[in-house]
């Protein structure tokens, strides 16, 4: 049951680690790019098949709000992987290119604003899951006095830092597919870019949590 649990932490790492990358993809060679999303799909695949029950469930029993969000989280991750995946192959460079299918630039504008709102779904879907995650923090670390201080510090500063970067780095733009692609900018570095979106994530997952726990404690 551990090395189960043990498994499903590292493949949803795995998969938040893979999307930061692919989402900072400009400045990442095209062939890395292409590789490390095929690798990002398989998990993404992985993943769902580990919790197919899910999908046995849609159709029973009662739908609330809470249970409502749940669904909607759920599937537009679902669409946003599949749009995102299928809209890949016609835009390739590399891996793809032997097909000979020609993208276009609206295939262009849809893969880069599915694979944002993908980012966006991945947060809330993360979100969902936060009160399970915090509890397994506390479990392992003992949060009190000086230690509680820094840890809400940390998370000041990071929420604070995700919404700064969720402005700078145009995301609504980029969902409403007003992007075909995403340039870097001179002082710009992957290292950057990486923390900027951990951070984008870590805001809306938290964003996410604290209005499923207001929900939950009014249904």
């Amino acid at each position: 049951m551990k090395n189960k649990k043990g498994f499903n932490v590292v493949l949803d790492i795995s998969m938040l680690i893979l999307m930061l990358i692919e989402i900072s993809g400009r400045l990442v060679s095209s062939f890395y790019h292409e590789l490390l999303g095929i690798g990002l799909i398989m998990l993404f695949i992985l993943h769902n098949i580990k919790n197919r029950n899910w999908y046995k469930s849609i159709f029973k029993g009662r739908y609330n709000l809470y249970r409502t969000l749940i669904f909607i989280i759920n599937a537009g991750l679902l669409i946003s992987f599949s749009v995102l995946m299928i809209s890949a192959v016609p835009i390739s460079r590399s891996i793809f290119k032997f097909l000979d299918i020609e993208g276009g630039l609206n295939i262009r504008k849809l893969h880069t604003a599915s694979s944002y709102i993908g980012l966006i779904f991945i947060s809330l879907h993360l979100g969902f899951h936060m009160e399970m995650i915090i509890n397994k923090v506390k479990n392992k670390i003992n949060i009190r006095g000086l230690t509680k201080i820094v840890f809400c510090i940390i998370f000041a500063l990071t929420f604070i830092w995700g919404i700064r970067s969720f402005i700078y780095r145009n995301i609504l733009s980029k969902v409403i597919a007003y992007y075909s692609f995403d340039i870097a900018s001179s002082n710009d570095s992957l290292s950057i870019a990486l923390w900027d979106y951990f951070c984008i994530v870590f805001f809306i997952s938290f964003l996410c949590y604290f209005i499923m726990k207001f929900i939950k404690k009014r249904i």
